[in-house]
């Protein structure tokens, strides 16, 4: 290999580490469509367990027992992981560019 090779070379090796490293850790960069994608998916399963938390708070209320205390803390105890876990995925959308719609979304399902 002579000199005048020797940047093409280091060049050429140097991207196929990069690139054989972000295929070994299977991480693509996220995009806006991944965003909303989350978005919706987060709001489906919120939506269906905040559901499921007022039929039960409901029963807990009528019926107060040791066993609707008992549902009613498991469904907010479920309800407060899931607000954590959507809270830390949608943290990983900061740096993507997105709509103002999809950002407000992102940014209260970090708040809460």
């Amino acid at each position: 290999m002579s000199k005048s090779n020797a940047p093409a070379v280091t060049a050429l090796v140097l991207t196929l580490l990069a690139f054989h490293a972000g295929a070994a850790t299977g991480k693509k960069p996220l995009t806006a469509e991944d965003a909303a994608v989350f978005v919706a998916r987060a709001e489906k399963r919120l939506e269906e367990l905040s559901e499921f938390g007022a039929r039960v708070e409901w029963v807990n209320q009528t019926y107060l027992t040791d066993d609707t205390d008992w549902l009613s803390a498991r469904v907010g105890t479920e309800l407060t992981e899931l607000g954590v876990k959507y809270a830390k995925k949608a943290a990983r959308f900061d740096t993507v560019d997105v709509s103002p719609h999809v950002r407000r979304k992102l940014l209260l399902l970090k708040i809460g």
